[in-house]
């Protein structure tokens, strides 16, 4: 998943530096924590200019708020073009949801969900991470309900929170595990459930 506008482009723009800022600073709040990631840390990592940050951002807050937008924009695409491309069916679409949950535990910049990440640190202290965890988890799941009612699953809203929370738990064990594993077993139990409602339909 390497996604980085610095890493397609070299150019010296001030669309790319805005971009290195998001990509760099993402790494590090994922990897090391949002709190434990000063400003001076963003910058020396990223090689951007203070007034560079500032011009676009104005401050930490704003640039967190950024990150975690941006981050759900190419972390959604990024996982609707893994499923479309990797599975036909509609019921192999949904099992696929844990065969790009494995790639993308596997590839050396996971460090964890940015979103999930950021709500545990902040423990409800900004009200707008709140609000972007769940916009991010909602734009995933009307992602997966699409999915369910494709294959033609008896209750798609239901299955979907189902395996919402499956991949919520894969992620964390992948994390606490440092092992791809967890998304196999998660696999394998949402096996079980999509089966079971494409049955009883």
């Amino acid at each position: 998943m390497k996604r980085v506008c610095y890493q397609r482009n070299a150019t010296k723009t001030d669309n790319c530096s805005s971009e290195r800022l998001l990509s760099v600073a993402n790494e590090l709040f994922c990897r090391d924590g949002i709190h434990a990631t000063g400003i001076k840390k963003v910058l020396d990592e990223s090689g951007v200019a203070r007034r560079t940050l500032y011009k676009h951002f104005n401050s930490k807050e704003n640039l967190v708020r950024a990150v975690l937008e941006r981050e759900s924009i190419l972390w959604l695409d990024w996982f609707r073009d893994y499923i479309n491309n990797n599975a036909v069916s509609p019921r192999d679409r949904l099992l696929c949801i844990f065969d790009a949950l494995k790639e993308w535990f596997e590839d050396e910049s996971f460090f964890g969900c940015a979103f999930i990440n950021a709500v545990m640190e902040n423990h409800k202290q900004d009200e707008s991470i709140q609000e972007l965890a769940l916009q991010h988890r909602e734009n995933t799941n009307n992602f997966i309900r699409e999915l369910a009612l494709a294959a033609g699953v008896m209750d798609p809203r239901l299955i979907t929170e189902q395996l919402g929370i499956l991949v919520d738990g894969a992620i964390v064990g992948a994390v606490t595990l440092q092992s791809s594993e967890p998304a196999m077993h998660a696999k394998m139990a949402a096996k079980v459930l999509v089966d079971t409602a494409i049955e009883q339909s």
